[in-house]
């Protein structure tokens, strides 16, 4: 099952989050859905930014919890979506740190959203995994040593 995409507010109920730009800002969007992979049932929490002059987003007049027709999708690539920004598209294991590869290739990872259902999430599996687990046994090790 999966809800409709949701426009989100910040603590103090702004949809239009300013950006240090002022005359840019950004509106979040998030939608939930349970998917069954195999036996497994997974809740799954997207969210995806989008970015404007603060003066058009204020046009589409969303409120907070507002629902949208759409979707949320996942895109994985090995090319960074933004030159400029790649460092931070890098697909990353969970707060290990650590970028996932596929044979030594990072992947880079947004999330954007699309009035189009027809689109699907385009997802490249990593294969560093013993790299990722080293990492976090490592992490496991040092909040040992400093608790």
């Amino acid at each position: 099952m999966t809800t409709k995409v949701k426009v989100q507010a910040d603590d103090l109920g702004n949809v239009i989050i300013p950006t240090a730009n002022p005359e840019i800002g950004y509106i979040r969007l998030e939608q939930k859905s349970n998917i069954i992979n195999g036996n497994w049932v997974k809740n799954q929490r997207k969210t995806c930014l989008i970015f404007g002059k603060f003066d058009e987003l204020k046009d589409f007049n969303f409120t907070k919890d507002q629902e949208l027709d759409g979707q949320i999708i996942i895109e994985e690539s090995f090319i960074p979506f933004n030159e400029n920004n790649a460092e931070k598209e890098m697909k990353m294991a969970g707060n290990s740190g650590i970028p996932c590869l596929l044979d030594g290739q990072p992947i880079y990872r947004r999330q954007r959203y699309t009035t189009n259902m027809n689109e699907q999430d385009l997802l490249i599996q990593h294969n560093n995994t013993a790299q990722i687990k080293e990492a976090i046994e490592a992490n496991k090790e040092l909040n040992l040593i400093l608790e």
